[in-house]
């Protein structure tokens, strides 16, 4: 079973490494995630990198937009640091293209 939790998300704009299409257009979104606490050197070591899922919601007035996020890989790295109040990366490739904060349970 994959692990799933609220969040919100704030997608970069392309001036700021943000994707140059802008955010996506549809409500699922499937990128890599990396702890925000984490420098991107070392984003991609398999301890700290994973896959979700990504269900985007309501924007909201301040830029951020409303999301349920879950884990890809049962068993993975996901299942440890997908955790209430975490903070992520977005990446694409090496890019980093917005951030997640999960909510606070």
């Amino acid at each position: 079973m994959t692990k799933a939790l609220s969040g919100r998300v704030l997608f970069f704009a392309h001036d700021q490494g943000g994707r140059s299409s802008g955010p996506p257009a549809g409500p699922l979104y499937f990128p890599n995630l990396a702890p925000a606490y984490v420098e991107l050197d070392e984003a991609f070591r398999p301890e700290h990198y994973f896959s979700a899922k990504i269900e985007l919601g309501v924007l909201g007035e301040d830029g951020w937009r409303f999301a349920n996020v879950e884990t890809l890989v049962p068993g993975g790295p996901g299942d440890v640091l997908l955790v209430p109040g975490a903070e992520f990366h977005l990446m694409e490739g090496p890019n980093v293209v917005g951030r997640l904060v999960l909510d606070r349970v």
